[in-house]
């Protein structure tokens, strides 16, 4: 009874003023609508009357002040207030405005209202947002005044926690008398929950670059930050209010509707700001932290090269684990001729720590010292320094949003696969940098980090650190990662287009379009290696294509490389990243037709009909592969082939090619046999060591399958996808740290064979400190990880020692 007789209170007043008895000092009712939807602003003077003829001839906002009155904000209904903006004015002459709202403003507030005494009772009275200028009023020389102090008394970290009192969060804007809002900082004033991942620190600073700054248009231009609609600005037309009230919009399936939202004074994800919003305090800040938005162009506001970096210090009591390790995860992102798509983008994981000493605003007014990278310095830092992981992203059509390309970045989202293995508490790498997911649109899913929608494409490169670098190359005329291990290509209805490194050089050579397997029960398909409709493979001066009908070798004068770029660093870099690249972007290849990349390579060729060839693949001298036939095959041209081709019966064959004399090599193909030897050491309790394996394929045609060592009854797996080459002999080793004494026996799982190894003592010891619940001491088999890494990266040849049988 007592919240229906608050809103009793408040419509007889209401009902008072619209009968036009206005007394002195009393409260006046303007209705009408604010954005299309029915409002009653109730403007509440102190101290003076407002008389007819400003009702009449003023808009609602002339009717008060804004240095001690308050208005009273209805919505769609007049017996509902959501929001109530009262001033009030200082002892030192400046006003001070409080914003109140009832739980976010989802709920009518409950007050009283009677004459000029206002009373809100909602969250014991106390308003959430109390806002003041650094000196003077609200204007200055008629335009607003971005020299401000901001508090609220708001706090989300834990749950719902609404007004209490209690500040929690001091926020200072400052113009340095420029006119607009160049810094701001936010401050966490009270911390109930120290150890909980929670916001502590943000700031945002406009760039020299940045374009003109554009506000919209307030509410109230006496008040102009206050802004009330359906929906926020289009910020990249302008500023939404930093102080915004949103209303129901016209489908009433608006989740925002009757909520109060902050948004930065300086500007929110648009070209020319940097930004930090850490779960830590200064000076170390973490988690977004900076999160910079490059503009090189001023006449618009979008947005060109935008990074973000995901950094934790070791020891962040806020990372994901392991917090023993120093990580930095940053996703650079940049667009190319249209300035509302992204087009390309890296996801560089590494162990490099911030060393600059950047400040934010003016230390001691406010401003914040942090240890970070300047924007300025930002991309040149990235780019001079070896990271352990780069992804790298086309999206082919291009892709919009504000914050850059998220897919195909094994750090956002599934950073604990990644950072276990980089920090050796996992022998096994992500199977998403091999085997992305392969998604049917662009929406950021859960598995967003891990995934490629259709018409993206990428590449990966993890192990040996290395700058990242780009390449252009001429066989497909499309931008590559060099050192990329390989990459995928979705190319949407189940298909892709695989890269592959055949040498493990700088560039990719192999190129082919499949058909991935069904993968029943599962919501979302992996890129896993399936039935090869055509390929191309460029190996030692050879275009080598393979269709269903057969085969051609042509032999041409090409390049694997037209020309390396590195990533853009400035407007300047951008441009003429943008410049080198535009002659190539109608000359881009069909995916969906290897054969026809061939017409722009001419030279002597020879076409082989009825024949299909599979396993390419290079060796120390050349390059070779397996072909099949059914029939005689039908030659067209010779290339030295036609005398081994020549005469040939029904069956398999490999063909290889020795580079150095230019010959060819024929023998009839063995199926694969596989000899297993090991080199097993004695080992402590809890210390980490080496299985040393070697695997000999007496066969002549390639061995692939899955590889596990099991040591006792625990398996560390080797690879999904393991490649053992004819006539091969590789090795590599397998990193082990045992848990227990004992003697444990030692079998290797190739595909579904096993093989014994013999067994491996285990002497016991006491258990070392920092030994964590994985199994592995922090850190400490990494060297040994990475020795293995090519084998654990699936669709890469082992190449441990080769040995020609």
């Amino acid at each position: 009874m007592g919240v229906r007789f608050l809103r009793l209170s408040t419509s007889i007043s209401s009902l008072w003023v619209a009968l036009g008895v206005a007394l002195a000092g009393a409260p006046v009712t303007w209705q009408g609508q604010i954005d299309g939807v029915p409002a009653w602003v109730t403007v509440v003077p102190r101290g003076h009357e407002i008389p007819e003829a400003v009702r009449q001839n003023e808009p609602w906002w002339r009717w008060g002040n804004t240095r001690t009155d308050a208005y009273l904000f209805a919505f769609e209904r007049p017996d509902e207030v959501r929001l109530i903006l009262e001033f009030v004015l200082l002892e030192d002459g400046r006003p001070e405005a409080r914003v109140y709202v009832n739980e976010g403003g989802r709920l009518p507030l409950e007050y009283t209202l009677e004459g000029e005494a206002l009373r809100v009772f909602s969250h014991g009275g106390h308003p959430l947002l109390r806002v003041r200028p650094e000196e003077g009023a609200w204007l200055v020389d008629g335009r607003p005044n971005y020299d401000l102090n901001l508090w609220q008394d708001y706090d989300d970290c834990g749950g719902e926690q609404f007004p209490d009192g209690r500040l929690d969060w001091q926020m200072w804007v400052r113009s340095e008398g420029t006119g607009v809002p160049v810094w701001e900082v936010q401050r966490r004033m009270y911390d109930p929950f120290p150890n909980r991942s929670c916001r502590r620190l943000a700031a945002t600073v406009r760039l020299p670059e940045a374009p003109p700054f554009k506000a919209a248009a307030p509410l109230m231009p006496s008040f102009p930050y206050l802004g009330i609609a359906q929906k926020p600005s289009d910020r990249f037309v302008e500023n939404p209010h930093p102080i915004f009230f949103d209303l129901p919009d016209k489908t009433g399936q608006d989740p925002f509707a009757y909520r109060l939202r902050l948004y930065p004074f300086v500007g929110f994800q648009i070209g020319g700001v940097y930004t930090i919003n850490s779960l830590r305090p200064a000076p170390h800040p973490d988690f977004e932290s900076p999160f910079v938005f490059y503009s090189f162009d001023p006449r618009t506001r979008y947005a060109h090269m935008v990074i973000r970096s995901g950094g934790y210090r070791e020891g962040d009591p806020f990372g994901p684990e392991p917090k023993s390790v120093q990580r930095n995860e940053i996703r650079y992102s940049w667009k190319l001729f249209d300035e509302t798509r992204w087009r390309y983008g890296l996801q560089i994981n590494g162990t490099h720590a911030f060393d600059q000493e950047v400040e934010i605003g003016r230390v001691g007014a406010g401003g914040v010292r942090v240890e970070l990278i300047s924007a300025e310095d930002f991309p040149r830092w990235i780019n001079e320094r070896a990271w352990e992981v780069v992804t790298f992203v086309e999206a082919v059509n291009g892709y919009p949003g504000s914050e850059g390309i998220y897919f195909y970045a094994p750090g956002y989202q599934s950073q604990a696969r990644l950072w276990a293995w980089l920090s050796g508490a996992t022998d096994y790498p992500p199977d998403a940098l091999a085997y992305p997911y392969l998604q049917p649109d662009d929406r950021l899913v859960e598995v967003a980090g891990a995934s490629l929608p259709p018409a993206f494409r990428g590449e990966y490169h993890a192990g040996t650190p290395r700058k990242p670098r780009l390449y252009l190359s001429p066989i497909d005329n499309r931008l590559h990662l060099r050192y990329a291990q390989g990459g995928v290509w979705n190319l949407g209805n189940g298909w892709v287009l695989r890269t592959l490194n055949l040498t493990g050089g700088p560039h990719i050579e192999g190129w082919t379009r499949e058909r991935v397997p069904e993968q029943l029960g599962v919501s979302m398909p992996q890129a896993f290696t399936g039935t090869v409709q055509e390929a191309l493979y460029a190996l030692h001066g050879y275009l080598v294509y393979a269709g269903e009908d057969g085969f051609e070798l042509r032999q041409a004068d090409y390049a694997l490389e037209a020309f390396t770029l590195t990533p853009p660093e400035d407007r300047t870099s951008w441009e003429a990243f943008r410049s080198r690249l535009a002659p190539y972007e109608a000359q881009a290849r069909d995916p969906f037709d290897l054969r026809a990349w061939l017409e722009a390579f001419p030279g002597p060729a020879v076409r082989v009909a009825g024949a299909r060839l599979s396993e390419v693949r290079a060796t120390p001298e050349g390059f070779r592969f397996v072909l099949s036939l059914s029939s005689q095959p039908q030659l067209r041209g010779d290339l030295g082939l036609v005398p081994v081709l020549r005469g040939l019966e029904p069956g398999r064959y490999v063909l290889s090619y020795d580079a150095r004399t230019g010959t060819w090599r024929r023998q009839v193909a063995t199926e694969p046999r596989l000899e297993v030897t090991a080199r097993i050491p004695e080992m402590v309790q809890y210390v980490p060591g080496r299985i040393s394996l070697r695997v000999r394929n007496a066969g002549t045609v390639d061995w692939s399958g899955s590889a596990v060592l099991y040591v006792g009854g625990e398996g560390v797996p080797v690879g999904r996808e393991v490649v053992v080459p004819g006539l091969t002999e590789v090795g590599w080793e397998v990193p082990w740290a045992p848990e227990a004494p004992g003697r444990y026996e030692v079998r290797l799982l190739m595909g579904t064979k096993v093989f014994s190894l013999g067994e491996v003592a285990v002497e016991a010891a006491a258990r070392p400190q920092g030994w964590n619940a994985l199994g592995l001491a922090g850190g400490g088999v990494l060297a040994g990880v990475l020795v293995i890494l090519a084998v654990g990266l699936a669709v890469v040849v082992l190449r441990g020692i080769w040995e020609a049988a």
